[in-house]
Order: structure tokens, then sequence, then C-alpha cells
């Protein structure tokens, strides 16, 4: 079984839409692109509807296992249409159903907002994703004349019965269609790469899905086109040296030379000074290397060469907190730098007319 899809009379349970061939070689359910495809009817298409429960286990009281008791601590989820275990959960474990973890993304579906790309059933039934495109045409102008269609991220739901990972709503670049693609896009929301929240299978489990959808998604129109607006104006302003100097050198990359406390005869000034001298140099060839760059100068590409410096040069930007290197480039010094580098751009880039 490819990926680990569930399967159902011999079909896999799966969909995808709007491609001439599926990502399994004809697998599961081809739906056209010009076919609306609802919550409840995905969910019936690929036998997502099922039902789960939680029951305690037993164990033998004595060594020769005459007699059994209910335990109090361990318990086992099943799934009630085909009676499979999915899983060893504990005493706190609220079942989340599928049609009250999916119940945040409906409305999105029903309006429009929000296309059905892909979904599935994995692992018999431990875990299952609805995986939406957004609408570009929902967009306002500033968007559809930046972005590309695919540059807008995936709306991600996924949501599991064994007790080892938690639901999540997320926005990722990733088109989930198996357990390895599911299990790349939750890697980079952990990783802080992309916007992911999880929600815990305990308490009032349905609600805190609701709550973490509003949460990611309230103002994402609004956003996209605030993001969108910046990108023209910096990718419109030409950074000349002198001021790629001073936006953004001085400040990913300052002259120790220019510090109060700096002492040219210390034995390790000469180590200083040749580090910082590197990074300048790397800064300035990634404003003309970096990945993606046109090499035109502009405040777009100086942001992204900072940034690419930052987050994958770790011996010349290292994270000296004693935190992890993620943490630090999701809210730590490395954030900041970067935070700081756009400001200061954004600054100089003039506005442009609408």
């Amino acid at each position: 079984m490819p990926a680990e899809l569930a399967y159902t009379n011999g079909t896999a349970d799966f969909f995808e839409v709007g491609t001439r061939r599926s990502a399994w070689h004809r697998e599961g359910h081809l739906i056209p692109r010009e076919c609306e495809i609802t919550i409840p009817g995905a969910l019936e298409l690929i036998h997502g509807d099922y039902g789960v429960v939680r029951r305690p286990t037993l164990y033998p009281v004595d060594l020769a296992g005459d007699e059994l008791r209910q335990s109090q601590h361990a318990y086992v989820t099943i799934r009630t249409d085909t009676g499979k275990e999915l899983g060893s959960v504990g005493r706190n474990y609220t079942v989340l159903q599928n049609e009250a973890a999916f119940r945040a993304l409906e409305p999105l579906v029903d309006q429009g907002i929000v296309r059905l790309e892909t979904g599935g059933v994995l692992r018999s039934g431990a875990d299952i994703w609805m995986l939406g495109r957004f609408d570009i045409e929902r967009f306002g102008p500033v968007v559809r004349e930046v972005f590309a269609d695919e540059v807008v991220p995936y709306c991600l739901f996924s949501n599991n019965h064994s007790g080892r990972r938690n639901a999540c709503v997320a926005l990722t670049p990733i088109r989930v269609v198996c357990a390895n693609t599911l299990g790349v896009a939750e890697r980079r929301g952990d990783q802080g790469v992309d916007r992911l929240i999880k929600v815990s299978h305990t308490g009032d489990a349905a609600t805190k899905m609701v709550d973490a959808a509003t949460t990611l998604l309230a103002g994402l129109i609004e956003r996209f086109e605030a993001v969108a607006t910046q990108y023209r104006r910096l990718k419109a302003t030409y950074v000349p040296e002198a001021a790629f100097a001073k936006l953004v050198l001085d400040e990913v990359a300052p002259d120790p030379r220019n510090r109060p406390d700096f002492n040219p005869e210390a034995r390790t000034a000469e180590l200083v000074l040749n580090r910082a001298e590197r990074k300048r140099a790397e800064l300035r060839r990634l404003w003309d290397e970096g990945a993606g760059h046109t090499g035109d100068h502009s405040a777009w590409e100086a942001y992204n060469a900072a940034a690419e410096a930052i987050d994958h040069n770790a011996e010349l930007w290292p994270n000296r907190t004693g935190a992890y290197r993620t943490a630090s480039l999701m809210d730590g010094n490395l954030l900041r730098l970067k935070q700081n580098v756009l400001v200061n751009l954004s600054r100089y880039a003039p506005e442009i007319p609408a």
C-alpha cells in the first residue's frame, strides 16, 4: 500500500482534484477541477466519516491470567465501522471525531474561499487529512499581480486517533498526498518554517480545533495584501552600495572597529576583524548571487541576502544563547536580526501609488 494509504474494497481512501494522473498511479479517486466537492462529500468518498471510540484495556490480576481487571490508566482507540484498533492512549485523551476536526474548514469550502485539493485516510484510519487551495481570485489586485497562484500556501487540516500526534491546522506549500508529505508539512511547522497550530486531544478538542483555525486563518487575505504590497515596494527600490552597507551590513555584520569597547591591540582583534569581513563579504555575495536573485540590487534582494545568510550559515551566524538554532530563528536573536533588516529597508523604500 503506497505511503500507508488506507484501502476500502481495493480502492485507496484518497482523492485529489484537477490532475490527469493520480500521485499514486490512479489509486484513489480523481476529481476534475471543474467539479465541486464538499467536506461531507469528501469524507464519504474516502470513507473518512467513520467514528472512533475509546475503550479501556484489561490486565490479568494474577500470573495465571484467570481474572482480568479493567485498567484505569490505559485505553485503546477503535474505529467503529471496522473494529480496527488505532492506538494506545491515556485516561485524559479526548476523541476528536473527523467531522468535528474539519468543521472549521467547511465554511471556507462552502463559500468558495478554499477549494479542496487532496484528502486521505492513513494507517487504517489512525490519521486523516484534508488539503485546500485558496482561490486567488478572492484576494485583492496587489496579491494577484505579485503572486502566482501556486505561491499562496495550502490550508491543511489533519486529525490523529493513535495518540502519537496532535491534530493540526497549518499553512504550507507542501501538496500533501500521502504519509510522507504529511510528515514533511508537519515537520516544517514544527521547525517554524511554516505556520502550524497543534491541537491536543484533551478537554474540548473540537472547540480548540475551531479556535486554532480562527487564529491561523483570520485576516489571511489582508495579511497577503500587506505582504504583496511590501514585496512590490522592496522589489521596485534600487539600493546603492552605501545604503546596503548601512541598512544591511552594519545591522547584520557590524564593523567591530566602530564599537567603543574594541581594542585593536588585543590578541583576538585580528580574528574578530577577519570574521566580520567574512560576514560582510558573504552578504555582498548573496546580494548578487543569492537563491532566486537576478542581481538587480533591489531592497527585496538585499533583505533576502540577509535572510539566506542568517538562516543557512550557522558557522558565521551561530546561535549563542544556548537555545536550539531553530528556536532562535523563530523567536530569538536571529529572527530579530532579520526583522531589523526588513524594517530598515522598508523605511528606505518609497511608497508606490496603488
